[in-house]
Formats: structure tokens, sequence, C-alpha cells
């Protein structure tokens, strides 16, 4: 089921024209599971920001782990995911 842009009003598929407003079908809005694919489309791009975000982040987490004290853990997890032996 779609949407009408224009006025919200629920669309049949193969519908050219909104049957309330007269809007053409190209300015309908797919809906996914209540939520229209823009907002979809915008809800997959931050998770997908907020992954790459997290990731950099524990990248240099790492990277600043490596140089200080803590090369003894690093090692360690290194040594139990079978990198490195002790």
């Amino acid at each position: 089921m779609r949407n009408c842009s224009n006025c919200g009003a629920a669309i049949p598929a193969g519908v050219r024209f909104c049957g309330y407003c007269g809007a053409e079908s190209r300015k309908f809005v797919v809906q996914v599971g209540g939520l229209s694919s823009r907002t979809v489309a915008r809800i997959v791009v931050w998770v997908i920001v907020g992954l790459g975000v997290a990731a950099l982040a524990a990248f240099l987490i790492y990277r600043a782990m490596e140089g200080s004290e803590a090369q003894g853990t690093i090692d360690t997890f290194r040594a139990m995911a079978g990198t490195v032996t002790p």
C-alpha cells in the first residue's frame, strides 16, 4: 500500500492518480512497516554512519593502547585469538 505525499491518503497499487486529491502516482510514498521509504533510507544511512563511527573509535582506541602500558593486555588478547603465542 502506498500513501499520497500530497494528502497522505492510502492509495492501492497500480493506481496512477490519488482518488482524493488527484496527485500523480510519482508523488506517492511507499510504506514499509508504517514508515515511508524516505524514513527507512534515512534510518539505514544513520545506522551505517553509526557503525562506521564505532569502528573508527575502536580502531583509534586500539592504536592508542598499542604503544602504552596496556601492551600486555593487547598481547593477551592476541594470544587468546591465536594470532601470537605468548
